[in-house]
């Protein structure tokens, strides 16, 4: 029997079923060289979703509530991908591909329990592809990418309660209608289907994300020449330390990065 401590739960999913409507168009609100504007539905809160998964609204709010999100929607800096990454690894899921960046989330509100997001595309080629398919009028949906630490089934339904950490939302694809919507894209024998993901999460492959996020500790590696595969997590989750050939170094992590990880596990 495996001692790995299962954490949480790595989501990433399909449409949301509004986004599944034939008649929903995303709202154009500006156009220029460099950018499309639009406003869209990014998640419904309270509701059974078409991957059989309800979220709690509170939860949403308290994964939007996130310091990193709010850093990033404040200096235009939330970015998203073009189609959600096609592995189940943590590190990879919990990271934003520079050349697959296709749009900045600049807002969100409520309207109820469905949630908006003022989206630009990016001026990269991602995002100018984008903004070229947005303009000749084609759907562009779009679905959270994040961290669950609670999830309750019954009867082959999830919810998903709090804490939950949003990633992002990435631009994903849709059919001319909903039936049709079968998306089976096999990589690395690993299977993302229209159902999109739920896996579990390792308590080591926090680590990878703490390598991931925090600035401080990628910084630290890379000036003491340190080898990232031998970190071990504090039990407060504000540091991590590394044996080197000096002695073993202790690196704190950010903030906003630690207490995020800590209401993660709290919540477990």
């Amino acid at each position: 029997m495996s001692d790995i401590k299962q954490i949480g739960y790595l989501i990433s999913e399909a449409p949301d079923p509004y986004q599944m409507d034939l008649n929903y168009h995303s709202d154009v609100l500006s156009q220029s060289n460099d950018e499309v504007v639009i406003k869209t539905i990014l998640q419904t809160a309270e509701s059974l979703n078409r991957n059989k998964r309800i979220y709690t609204k509170e939860a949403i709010e308290s994964g939007l509530r996130s310091p990193i999100i709010q850093e990033k929607m404040k200096h235009k800096n939330w970015f998203g991908e073009n189609a959600h990454p096609l592995c189940k690894d943590i590190e990879r899921q919990t990271f934003i591909d520079p050349d697959k960046k296709s749009h900045i989330i600049e807002d969100i509100f409520w309207k109820g329990n469905t949630l908006y997001g003022i989206v630009a595309t990016a001026n990269t080629r991602a995002g100018r592809d984008l903004a070229g398919l947005i303009n000749q009028g084609c759907v562009t949906p779009f679905s959270m990418r994040g961290l669950a630490g609670r999830i309750v089934k019954n009867n082959g339904i999830v919810k998903v309660l709090q804490p939950l950490h949003i990633i992002t939302y990435d631009k994903v694809d849709i059919p001319s209608h909903p039936e049709a919507y079968q998306v089976n894209i096999i990589k690395n024998e690993f299977k993302l289907s229209n159902e999109g993901l739920l896996e579990e999460v390792a308590l080591s492959e926090i680590i990878d994300y703490i390598k991931e996020e925090s600035n401080n500790v990628k910084e630290g590696i890379d000036q003491l020449d340190l080898d990232s595969n031998s970190i071990i997590l504090s039990e407060d989750y504000k540091s991590i330390s590394i044996k080197g050939e000096d002695g073993t170094f202790k690196l704190f992590t950010e903030e906003d990065i630690s207490s995020e990880i800590d209401k993660f596990m709290k919540n477990l």
